[in-house]
């Protein structure tokens, strides 16, 4: 491969192509990046800020960028103004660039402009372009972006199961069962579809699964009839077994599994155990275990049972070849009939459009607003994104960078692919390397050299190839010291154990941190220490061991909340508040550490009647509480009375389970919001995510930090990239990950391949990717450290399967010796036992004082703030807690939807259901009926409940019914807002005189500025005329008769509804006046309904109903009012 040129950040040309520069560990990437766009911006006085493309891989490293990239904009600017500068970069930029008021005019403009830098993730870049070029793309204009749909691969995955294995044959289920085709499994595969969408299954076409699962049949009714004749001589076979090893040499074994053969044989259904024994009886099975120099038994019943394993391989091959072609065309189809897209799909519908008819326009359209592209982190790029760009700026005078280094690409799992960048380094004219590492000391980065130059094809591909980094210009500034003294900055420990490494790490943690070691001046402390792990298991086990030692320590993991010891004890709480009777339960909710009680506590209260009653009755008041309040009210209250917060905070890792605690709280009240969920709901949604369901693995569900200030820094590699620390352990470098079932396939242009029909005969290309992989990680976890690295090597691993081994040996010692550099030495021994730490200082803290003044009058104003002074009015029912009805006729007096439940929950509830009912066909109505129900807990009132929609769609309004508009002249829920200026009870008094009957002598508020807001439950049309409706569950009596026009006039007086009748006037006013070009107050405004939804009957329409338009002369009045 041809040597990359260095690249300097002065010199090198940008031009007018593509490039690629790659970025070893520490050696300036993002730096590098913000410097590029420096560079654009004065060397290209035509280009602005809003045409520089910038686009990295997640929203973290967009906001680092977008941070970076001002504040170079910023020094520079102060640069070319003449300010003083110890920057030698920007010095001598300075001194290239002599017109420096052309300059300054630039940087000046791209910092007043910098909100439009497009610095994105890839995921939000293709969301703009498609939004904004809907057309040349494709795309549908309203389609709902997933943030998740796991929910939905789950539903592919259940109705593929359902369809093959709920009906049918058992034995075919339990064959593929045997073959490891489960749920699980299936779930693993559709994500892994999803992730790399341009997956190639192998081979195209199999035989269809009911054709096998036939001739499995038939085989083993064959395998039947040779058993009944045969049964004799394989019992005998067995009896002596001197020719066998391994499981077939253990006789008493070997006939239990006969007896399985024939209880499998005689029963067709079988069972996983049973069908176990044909894989032992197969003829590929026992030569394997036969004895070298015996002769390999011949059985007639072993070659039925080779046939039927060989089968069953085909089966599952077929079944899971049919998996694959199911879920891509399910994807497809079920997307676009919901009309959603996933962030996966903002990539392959881009790269689709620019793939098809009208591809070459869409690019140049693109690249007409981004004029330059620099793509960070171009190592985790995959076949898709990287043929986005491809195609927008191949061919074209338009620069484009790739930046990014090979030897750090370890996310396969999330989808990258490393061969992707090796086909675009091949494709690439100008190819570039930094050459300076501005992380670590000289001796490390010398250190490192030696390991990875030891062996030329280090990183297994030609393509990524190891080039030997010089430390930078001020690397040794700050050394790490030992009691005033240097040691070597890489320190190898051999090993040959796992179990003892974690003890063996923190304990000399302990000792390094008791050394009176220092960084520059700052003496050494938990906070610059950072300990790598492979796995989540790893890093939990050496938390473990520095907690022994009282070492402070925070563990990034990416474990689920909902796996969490403080899931199984909120559960048990929340169980125990759902059914306060239950004295069992209460029993368990005292026991968890949250509430801490202990078996003798127990017994003490349940001996003293009054003082356990006393505390069952705490457990009715929670009940109480989240009944009437809400979850979250609840919650604080338990934790509060109980002391949750000081009793968690007292055990040695009492911040990591109060974060948990905390966490789990927030993501329980916020489903609650969701999903209207009630106590049972709760509990049972809770239950769902502990179980691992879809929604369990989303990015929000993962454990959060608890504070890591001061503290030992716990990770896996994976999460490590991009990050640096003073001190580093890898105590697991040594550890191999799982080797991947799809391949890279050289004679398809490298592209990911799964075979489904033979995966050993690909075994070898499988392994030597899962190596190269493991060798990335090994770079990426020994470029983490700036000062100090000290790494374990394991005796006896393999060099084909061990990236430590492959580069250091895999024999009795390593291949590498001590040198002024690196030091090796066994494992040393736990010798130190625990970290005291200094006392720490306390600061005199003082809040700083505000000397502004806030405006109070100006802020968001709406019709409850207006009302929140007014007199009490108890009759208001909209705001008192939900009082319980069981059903219709039982617990009280009242019939039909005069019983339902009252309150302010109950009333959203019955809003809701009509929100989403269409008054023109009611054909889903019952649905949403009953499940808005079900989600507030309502229960026994379905039938109710429709009866009042259907009379609601029937009720006479004027001359017309709901049930004759159409639903797209209806707009439920619409917001508005609309300026106010110095709004006061005395200027509404005014306007309102005699004409609008509302007591303004019992409405009092402060003068208000700023904003009207509201919700106006539905605007119609009907015939040329708009009305808007506001609903109203208030309940005045037990039946009819209490709704009568004198009624709800007095309640709409009472309750200032005629106020909100106002304020929403003008709102349809303005709306009308801005949105329809011909409107006309008197030929267009309907003017307003109040439907007191308990209160309606189509027989009788002057109940329930009020109707008031206003006139023209007051609604404008008041509008100016406002202004």
């Amino acid at each position: 491969m041809k040597t990359r040129e260095r690249f300097d950040l002065l010199e090198t040309a940008i031009g007018h192509d593509a490039m690629l520069i790659e970025a070893s560990a520490g050696t300036g990437k993002t730096f590098t990046i913000a410097f590029l766009v420096l560079r654009l911006l004065l060397e290209r006085p035509e280009l602005t800020i809003d045409r520089i493309l910038v686009t990295t891989f997640t929203e973290l490293a967009t906001a680092e960028l977008r941070g970076r990239i001002r504040e170079r904009l910023r020094e520079a600017l102060a640069a070319f103004r003449g300010e003083q500068s110890t920057d030698e970069l920007l010095l001598k930029l300075r001194a290239n660039h002599r017109d420096h008021r052309t300059a300054t005019t630039g940087l000046e403009a791209a910092l007043v402009n910098f909100d439009e830098a497009p610095i994105y993730t890839i995921h939000g870049f293709c969301q703009r372009v498609l939004a904004e070029r809907a057309f040349e793309s494709a795309t549908l204009f309203d389609a709902e972006l997933l943030t998740n749909q796991r929910e939905l691969l789950r539903e592919i995955v259940d109705d593929f199961w359902r369809t093959h294995f709920y009906t049918g044959e058992r034995l075919p289920a339990l064959l593929a069962l045997r073959g490891k085709i489960t749920t699980k499994q299936l779930f693993t595969n559709i994500e892994e579809l999803t992730k790399n969408p341009r997956l190639v299954v192998r081979p195209a076409k199999f035989r269809a699964y009911s054709d096998i699962a036939a001739e499995i049949a038939k085989t083993l009714s064959a395998l039947r009839k040779d058993w009944g004749r045969e049964r004799a001589s394989l019992y005998d076979l067995f009896s002596q077994t001197d020719w066998a090893k391994g499981d077939h040499k253990d006789s008493a074994y070997m006939k239990l599994l006969l007896g399985h053969l024939e209880l499998c044989l005689a029963d067709e259904s079988g069972s996983l155990e049973q069908l176990e024994c044909i894989e032992k009886f197969a003829t590929s099975a026992v030569h394997k275990n036969t004895r070298a120099g015996q002769q390999k038994p011949q059985h007639r019943v072993f070659a039925r049972c080779e046939e039927i394993v060989g089968l069953t391989a085909e089966l599952c091959a077929a079944l899971r070849a049919e998996f694959f072609r199911y879920a891509r065309e399910q994807l497809r189809a079920r997307k676009l009939t919901r009309n959603v897209i996933s962030y996966e799909d903002l990539l392959t519908r881009l790269d689709d459009a620019l793939k098809g008819a009208g591809g070459d326009e869409l690019a140049a359209s693109i690249r007409g607003r981004y004029h330059v592209a620099l793509i960070d982190e171009f190592q985790d790029t995959d076949p898709v994104q990287y043929s986005i760009f491809a195609r927008i700026y191949r061919g074209s005078s338009a620069p484009v960078a790739f930046i990014g280094d090979p030897k750090q690409a370890i996310y396969a799992f999330r989808g990258a692919d490393v061969f992707t960048y090796v086909n675009a380094a091949r494709e690439t004219p100008r190819k570039f390397t930094l050459t300076a590492n501005w992380r670590s000391e000289s001796r490390l980065v010398n250190a490192v050299n030696s390991i990875f130059s030891r062996q030329a094809d280090a990183f297994l591909l030609d393509e990524i190839q190891f080039v030997p980094i010089t430390p930078g210009a001020h690397a040794d500034e700050r050394p790490l010291l030992v009691r005033g003294k240097p040691e070597p900055p890489f320190h190898l420990w051999t090993s040959s154990e796992e179990e003892e490494l974690p003890d063996r790490v923190a304990s000399e943690i302990v000792r390094l941190l008791g050394s009176d070691a220092t960084i520059g001046n700052d003496k050494l402390e938990p906070r610059h220490i950072a300990v790598l792990a492979s796995t989540n298991a790893q890093a939990a086990g050496v938390q473990d061991a520095l907690r022994a030692r009282r070492v402070p320590t925070v563990l990034y993991s990416s474990a689920n909340i909902f796996h969490s010891r403080e899931a199984q004890e909120l559960r048990d709480l929340l169980a125990a508040v759902v059914q306060p009777g239950n004295e069992r339960l209460i029993r368990a909710a005292l026991c968890t550490d949250s509430l801490g009680w202990t078996g003798n506590d127990l017994d003490e209260f349940s001996r003293d009647e009054s003082r356990w009653e006393t505390e069952l009755l705490r457990f009715q008041q929670h009940h109480e509480i989240w009944r009437d309040r809400g979850f979250i009210q609840m919650l604080r209250q338990l934790a509060s009375s109980h002391r949750v917060r000081q009793r968690l905070l007292s055990y040695p890792d009492g911040e990591r389970r109060l974060t948990n605690f905390l966490h789990l709280a927030e993501l329980l009240h916020t489903a609650c919001v969701e999903h209207r969920l009630g106590m049972n709901g709760v509990l049972k949604w809770l239950g769902q995510q502990m179980q691992g369901t879809p929604s369990a693995d989303r990015e929000e569900h993962e454990l959060r930090l608890e504070s890591d200030e001061k503290a030992v820094r716990i990770i896996t590699v994976h999460k490590s990239k991009g990050l640096e620390f003073d001190v580093v352990f890898c105590p697991f470098v040594w550890w191999n990950g799982a080797t991947r079932a799809a391949f890279h396939d050289p004679d398809a242009d490298w592209r990911l391949t799964l075979d489904l029909s033979d995966r050993d005969a690909h075994k070898a290309e499988r392994e030597r990717e899962a190596l190269a992989e493991n060798v990335r990680q090994f770079y990426v976890a020994l470029t983490r450290a700036k000062h100090r690295c000290t790494m374990v090597w394991r005796a006896g691993e393999k060099p084909e399967k061990s990236a430590c081994a492959r580069l250091l040996g895999g024999g009795a010692q390593p291949e590498i010796t001590n040198g002024a550099d690196i030091m090796v030495a066994p494992l040393p021994d736990a010798t130190a036992k625990s970290y005291a730490s200094g006392p720490e200082q306390a600061r005199s803290l003082q809040p700083r004082v505000f000397s502004g003044k806030i405006d109070r009058t100006w802020g968001i104003s709406s019709f409850s703030k207006l009302i929140s002074g007014r007199e009490a009015d108890h009759s208001f029912d909209e705001g008192l807690p939900v009082e319980h009805a069981t059903s219709p006729t039982e617990g009280l007096p009242w019939q039909g939807i005069h019983a339902f439940p009252r309150g302010m929950r109950a009333g959203t509830c019955l809003h809701e259901i009509i929100e989403q009912v269409n008054f023109d066909r009611l054909t889903n109505a019952a649905e949403i009926v009953e499940r808005k129900l079900r989600g507030y807990g309502i229960d026994g009132f379905e039938d109710v409940v429709m009866e009042n929609v259907r009379a609601l769609a029937t009720l006479p309004l004027l001359d017309f019914t709901l049930a004759e508009t159409k639903e797209t002249t209806r707009i439920p829920e619409l917001e508005f807002s609309y300026p106010i200026n110095e709004f006061t009870s005395t200027k509404l008094g005014r306007v309102l005189g005699e004409r609008v009957p509302l007591r303004i002598d019992r409405l009092q508020f402060s003068p208000v500025s700023g904003f009207m807001n509201g919700f106006i439950d539905l605007i119609f049309e009907h015939e040329e005329r708009f009305y808007f409706i506001d609903w109203k569950s208030n309940w005045l009596g037990p039946d009819l008769r209490a709704y009568h026009a004198a009624a709800i006039a007095a309640e709409m007086q009472r309750n200032f509804y005629t106020l909100q009748l106002c304020l929403y006037s003008v709102a349809l006013h303005r709306y009308l006046r801005v949105r329809k070009p011909s409107y006309d107050f008197e030929q267009h405004f309907g003017g307003a309904f109040y439907i007191f939804l308990r209160g309606i009957d189509p027989a009788q329409p002057s109940h329930g109903v009020h109707h008031q338009r206003l006139d023209r002369a007051l609604v404008e009045q008041l509008s100016e009012v406002f202004d």
